[in-house]
């Protein structure tokens, strides 16, 4: 799975709605997710004390793109500084499940920036 945003540092505005864009790909080529179920869990870092589950949206699941939102109401609970882990738990149409990626997605909370 490629980063959200390329291998950049990851930024979570506390109290905003954040939203990822991802693409999952085995291979290099993207993963028609059509029939994949997913879930994406966000945990506190270190630890991995779950915290609250991201809203997944389709963006082009043919072509292994979807969208991850972090609601408003969830990272206004976020301690500012504090590291969250995600990763996306898929269940394959056979059952299995697969956590990807692995190790998961870190990323800082900031405080809102004000003029």
């Amino acid at each position: 799975m490629s980063s959200p945003s390329g291998q950049q540092q990851l930024r979570i505005v506390k109290g905003n709605d954040e939203a990822f864009l991802a693409t999952i790909t085995a291979g290099g080529i993207p993963l028609n997710l059509s029939n994949v179920g997913i879930k994406c869990e966000v945990k506190s870092e270190p630890g991995r004390i779950f915290l609250f589950e991201a809203t997944i949206e389709p963006d082009d699941l043919e072509n292994g793109r979807i969208l991850i939102r972090f609601p408003r109401n969830e990272t206004e609970k976020l301690r500012e500084g504090s590291i969250v882990s995600f990763d996306l738990m898929l269940t394959l149409p056979d059952g299995s499940v697969k956590n990807v990626p692995n190790p998961p997605f870190k990323a800082v909370v900031v405080g809102r920036i004000t003029d």
